[in-house]
């Protein structure tokens, strides 16, 4: 899961209003064991708030106990279409661990009105090297940062 500061709190109405934010970013929430939804909201407490008040949802039925968020701006939540990030492979050994891709993402519309990743692809830049399709339900890669600028 790509969120930078992973603090999990309880999936209950207290916890979302203390500690989720009425910003602009995205979310995370998981059950007891896997992550279960992922979105992006104006407003993070309403969006969280909504998932836990529409409890015939398939969301609801999956047992969510936990979320995280990373507060950023709308148009950071949808430009990181081609961005170049550095990218950690779990199953590897040390050598070979780290490496930069290029994000790639397919969304598709829900019934619901939210959206959903149908796929996400991280690409070499070298063509030698193969790409990588994350699979939201296998914790194989992370990503540690973004590349954002130049330095002088």
């Amino acid at each position: 899961m790509p969120f930078e500061r992973l603090i999990p709190r309880p999936f209950t109405p207290g916890a979302i209003q203390m500690y989720a934010p009425t910003a602009s970013g995205v979310y995370g929430i998981s059950n007891a064991s896997e992550w279960i939804y992922v979105g992006e909201a104006d407003n993070i407490q309403d969006a969280l708030l909504g998932h836990l008040h529409d409890p015939g949802t398939p969301l609801m039925k999956r047992q969510p106990s936990g979320f995280v968020f990373e507060v950023c701006e709308g148009a950071h939540r949808s430009a990181r279409q081609g961005r170049l990030v550095l990218v950690e492979a779990l199953e590897r050994g040390a050598n070979d661990r780290y490496t930069i891709k290029r994000y790639r993402s397919q969304k598709v519309q829900l019934p619901d009105g939210t959206w959903s990743h149908e796929r996400i692809r991280l690409e070499p830049l070298n063509p030698e090297f193969e790409a990588w399709d994350l699979d939201p339900e296998e914790d194989r890669y992370r990503i540690l940062a973004e590349f954002v600028q130049v330095l002088d």
